[in-house]
């Protein structure tokens, strides 16, 4: 008895599953037909607006390079809000209706005037205020002077007058007649750098008359003024000239040293020393 049950409690249930299982078209499609046919189908109100108009894009590459855009104000609140009524009231003539309307794009960006104008003030405030450079004053050249052909002038003057003064220093040293004594000596190289030898016509004056003669710087015996210069010199009734090569250090400041053949022109070797007078040549 529990076994036929238990059957037909499972027959039930599989009966059971399988009824809801099988969709409800198939057992009835007849009828879901005829219903369909006379129950309008339901519409929206949105099949009685007219058609959207899509507004037609521009061609912004066919626009002339020339022309400038438009300075647009800067948008506020309400600004934004008209121009995107009036946008839409213009492209779709009978959209007031719809839930949704079309906005105009709006430019959001700043005013390209105002911009300009502030990069102008930038960078007229940037650049920086030349300033002006100083006028150097013109000062005067003074002429050169002439100190060289001034300072040459001078120094020929003074050396003219040096000369000249020199000059007149020899002619007035010891001019005239002057006394002293003779002696020779064995001649060879003399102060004044000059060679000589016994047969020649020489005499050496005294140190003291060498040393102090005008023009001698006494450095250089050798450039003495007073060497080449001739003698006129007399013993008794003869006279010789003799020229001046050499320097005596133990004779008097007018004595004359002779060559041996310039004292023997005057007297005899055997003497040795003798008196006579000599004047510049």
């Amino acid at each position: 008895m529990s076994f036929t049950k238990s059957v037909v409690i499972l027959l039930s249930a599989f009966s059971c599953v399988q009824a809801l299982a099988t969709p409800h078209a198939i057992r009835d499609v007849h009828h879901h037909r005829a219903v369909a046919a006379r129950v309008a189908q339901p519409t929206s109100g949105l099949d009685n607006l007219p058609p959207l108009i899509v507004p037609k894009k521009r061609d912004l590459g066919k626009r002339p390079l020339r022309k400038r855009c438009q300075a647009r104000p800067a948008p506020t609140a309400s600004s934004s809000v008209v121009s995107s009524s009036s946008s839409s009231s213009s492209d779709t003539a009978s959209s007031s209706n719809t839930a949704s309307s079309s906005v105009a794009p709006v430019n959001i960006g700043s005013d390209p005037t105002s911009i300009s104008s502030s990069i102008l003030s930038t960078s007229s405030s940037d650049t920086p205020t030349p300033t002006p450079t100083p006028t150097p004053s013109p000062t005067s050249t003074e002429a050169p002077t002439t100190t060289s052909s001034s300072s040459e002038a001078a120094a020929t003057t003074a050396s003219s007058d040096s000369g000249s003064d020199s000059d007149s220093a020899v002619s007035s040293f010891l001019a005239g007649t002057n006394s002293g004594e003779a002696t020779y000596y064995a001649t060879g190289l003399g102060a004044c750098g000059i060679t000589n030898n016994d047969s020649q016509f020489i005499a050496a004056v005294s140190e003291k008359l060498f040393d102090i003669y005008p023009g001698y710087d006494d450095v250089n015996p050798n450039s003495n003024p007073v060497c080449n210069r001739q003698i006129s010199l007399t013993y008794q009734s003869t006279t010789i000239t003799v020229t001046v090569t050499d320097r005596c250090t133990a004779c008097a400041e007018t004595d004359l040293d002779l060559s041996p053949s310039a004292f023997s022109a005057l007297a005899d070797q055997s003497l040795g020393r003798i008196n006579m007078s000599w004047h510049w040549a």
